[in-house]
């Protein structure tokens, strides 16, 4: 639940072994030693990769106030299950596949075009 009482997410899935170039996914990052939150990530690698490695690169997304000169808008919210509005933020991290608690759905094609604008501001 978020301070207002909404549900950050609006979709229940169940969790996935793998996941697909820009599919948005839920994993769990650590705000303190005794507290992690979910949160919402963009899957940027293809399911080879992962397969492969048994991670996956993401890209960051957040609904918070924090815009930089890099970050795009998510335009297509209901497509992801998402509440907020929210943003890819110019951060890409390596993470392990079984951090993936589920899938919220796959970006739509507005939406991947942000975020491949996103990555070749960043390269």
């Amino acid at each position: 639940m978020s301070k207002n009482g909404k549900n950050r997410f609006k979709r229940q899935y169940k969790p996935i072994v793998f996941a697909s170039k820009y599919e948005v996914v839920v994993v769990p990052f650590t705000e303190s030693p005794d507290k992690q939150k979910p949160r919402p990530v963009a899957v940027l690698s293809n399911q080879a990769y992962s397969e492969e490695t048994g991670n996956f690169l993401g890209v960051m997304i957040s609904s918070s106030g924090t815009h930089t000169a890099f970050a795009e808008e998510i335009r297509d919210l209901e497509a992801i299950g998402l509440v907020f509005e929210s943003w890819f933020k110019p951060k890409i991290a390596t993470l392990p596949i079984n951090f993936i608690k589920k899938s919220l759905g796959t970006l739509s094609k507005r939406d991947r075009k942000s975020m491949d604008k996103l990555i070749m501001a960043i390269m």
